[in-house]
């Protein structure tokens, strides 16, 4: 089976960028990079976590997103955001492990509490 045949979700890729205030300072927006990527979201078992934030518990998980190796997903950076089923999941690591099929991003969802 190829691997383009196990690519079963759709994402939208999202980038902070940064935009002026009204008072004379910024802000970051999220703006899309790429309206449609092809792509596979797996949890990586094991790899969740909590914290306490005053009287709120953050939860975070762990996931992998592939995508083929194409010059748009190899465009994607640390901290860029792909947008399955209106679930957020933040770029935190990128791995190529075979330049030229599909690359690979660990990615972090966090569940505010």
């Amino acid at each position: 089976m190829a691997l383009s045949d196990r690519l079963n979700s759709i994402a939208i890729v999202k980038r902070n960028k940064p935009t002026s205030d009204t008072y004379g300072g910024f802000t970051t927006i999220l703006t899309t990079e790429i309206t449609s990527v092809a792509c596979r979201v797996s949890l990586n078992s094991n790899k969740e976590s909590e914290r306490e934030l005053g009287d709120k518990i953050d939860a975070t998980s762990k996931y992998r997103i592939f995508t083929l190796d194409t010059t748009a997903n190899s465009g994607i950076i640390l901290h860029d955001v792909f947008v399955v089923s209106s679930k957020n999941y933040e770029v935190v690591g990128i791995n190529n492990p075979s330049k030229g099929s599909h690359i690979e991003f660990d990615t972090e969802i966090v569940y505010n509490g």
